[in-house]
């Protein structure tokens, strides 16, 4: 019997996708403007694009370049509209809609120990 309580904990939590895309963790970051809370999500080196420019960056550079959007651009809506799948090329796309400017939001990540990190992020108009 306790061989049916393991299997089936084992499937809920397969199922329940524990080391799934953080998209509700940036979703709510993105909704706050929390640069912070993104940059936990990132790989200990991203490739970003903001608005035209790019670079390779350290977690705590991006971080600086986040908080520079975020201040111009604050606590707009977000949403995922195309959650990818997991997988070795996992990726998100999703819009960032504030003061009337629309932006595309785009994530790759990389799975590291198990989990799901941000390893490029691209906004564009």
């Amino acid at each position: 019997m306790s061989y049916l309580y393991i299997f089936i904990a084992t499937a809920i939590l397969s199922i329940s996708g524990i080391s799934s895309l953080p998209h509700a963790e940036i979703e709510k970051a993105f909704k706050a403007s929390d640069a912070g809370a993104i940059e936990s999500l990132m790989n200990e080196k991203v490739l970003m694009t903001v608005l035209g420019k790019d670079g390779a960056y350290s977690k705590s550079q991006a971080k600086l370049i986040l908080k520079d959007f975020f201040t111009k651009y604050p606590k707009g809506k977000f949403e995922i509209i195309h959650p990818g799948k997991e997988g070795a090329s996992a990726f998100s796309i999703g819009n960032y809609t504030v003061n009337g400017n629309v932006f595309r939001v785009t994530f790759h990540f990389k799975k590291v120990n198990g989990k799901y990190l941000i390893e490029t992020l691209n906004i564009e108009n």
